[in-house]
């Protein structure tokens, strides 16, 4: 399996193209693509903690806890920070992160968002719109509602991209672990793609420290690293009091799951799997949703009637979890 070549940390772009944030900070709209777990969220918390040294206006929301479009108002447009800045002719970065997990809890976020940012703009033109979301769930109509707000040539698109070479380097470094030795055992394993996520490397990691390898069968390291992968990594969601937000089936369920759904693409070569919940699939590669949870289905010792709103729920774990995304 080959490598990739080496690209600078934080890098944003497509494969060739190797940029920092601050070569792309210079938008209107900047839109942060990425799965979860590439570090979108610590980039923006890092950005905005640069503006606070140079004591810029900005305003930091995480739009998972926002669902509700009253209260996603309130805090942001009717937000003290907000109205200030009307006042001045400074600039304002708004950055607001993880629109995927709050675009599922609410499916017209995209039009609430594009409407309060059309009424916004007319107050503040000198808002600067910083936006994080994973890659498969961001919809294009908002990006055309952006466009229409910002300009289009003021809106940009960037794809946070995997580790590099460099990336491992130091984070063996940081784990004090040996980069050859740890190499030459993925190279053994043949799990490179592993080692591009940074939540499957630092697991890696943490093993190779513990027992100076990695599990001997390659289907043991495959199993370890997908259950972690299937974990609740979010601190935010486990420590939630909103039942909706909780997940509601245990590591052993989900990857049975995993592999139903796995089995299902792979016997049926369509490695494509449709999110809108359609009945029938546009393409002869595409499985739908639909597809995957007809009546009553049993998932080791779960139970899962399936209603109106479970392709939704599927939809959300689908686009939650990194075994599932759209470099798959």
């Amino acid at each position: 399996m080959r490598t990739r070549e080496p690209l600078s940390k934080d890098s944003y772009g497509t494969p060739g193209e190797r940029l920092s944030f601050n070569d792309i900070n210079y938008s209107n709209c900047l839109i942060l693509l990425g799965e979860a777990g590439m570090g979108k969220s610590t980039t923006l918390e890092k950005e905005c903690k640069k503006l606070e040294v140079n004591d810029e206006q900005k305003l930091l929301v995480d739009l998972f806890r926002y669902a509700n479009p009253a209260r996603l108002n309130r805090f942001i447009f009717q937000n003290p920070e907000f109205v200030k800045a009307q006042k001045t002719d400074q600039e304002f970065y708004l950055f607001l992160d993880s629109f995927d997990e709050c675009h599922a809890l609410n499916p017209d976020l995209h039009l609430t968002l594009g409407d309060l940012l059309k009424e916004s703009i007319t107050l503040l033109p000198s808002l600067k719109l910083r936006l994080a979301c994973r890659s498969g769930p961001f919809p294009s109509s908002l990006k055309e509602e952006l466009e229409n707000i910002f300009q289009a040539e003021n809106v940009k698109t960037y794809e946070l991209l995997p580790l590099s070479r460099q990336n491992i380097i130091e984070a063996c470094e940081a784990q004090s672990v040996d980069f050859e030795a740890f190499v030459a055992e993925i190279e053994r394993q043949r799990v490179w793609p592993y080692t591009e996520i940074p939540l499957t490397l630092i697991h890696m990691l943490k093993i190779f420290a513990r027992d100076k390898r990695l599990p001997k069968r390659q289907t043991d390291l495959f199993e370890t690293l997908t259950r972690e992968l299937l974990r609740e990594q979010n601190i935010k969601r486990i420590d939630t009091h909103d039942e909706r937000l909780k997940g509601k089936i245990d590591e052993d369920c989900r990857l049975k799951a995993a592999e139903y759904i796995a089995s299902a693409s792979i016997f049926t070569n369509r490695p494509f799997i449709l999110l809108n919940g359609a009945e029938t699939p546009f393409h002869r590669n595409e499985l739908a949703i639909t597809e995957l949870v007809k009546n009553t289905k049993i998932i080791g010792h779960s139970k899962i009637n399936v209603t109106p709103s479970v392709p939704i729920r599927v939809r959300q774990w689908l686009c939650e979890n990194l075994v599932y995304n759209s470099r798959a």
